[in-house]
């Protein structure tokens, strides 16, 4: 597995058993606003890919205390 020159992963099967040879490139995809930090985990099944946080709008986080005590009973 590889990158392109566009920053896409592209995968390539390779046969080491009779010499050495390669198969056709297969693009797969292209990691996420370009993140360039990527590995495949050890079973071969999934991507981790490092992408940069976006700071969004916040939203309000209200904390309320002693709210059992507006509870009726």
């Amino acid at each position: 597995m590889y990158t392109d020159a566009s920053g896409g992963l592209v995968a390539v099967a390779v046969d080491a058993a009779r010499g050495f040879s390669v198969g056709t490139p297969r693009p797969l995809f292209s990691p996420p606003g370009g993140a360039f930090d990527w590995d495949v985990t050890a079973d071969g099944e999934r991507f981790l890919i490092r992408v940069p946080v976006v700071k969004s709008s916040s939203i309000p986080l209200n904390v309320v205390s002693h709210w059992s005590a507006g509870l009726k009973r």
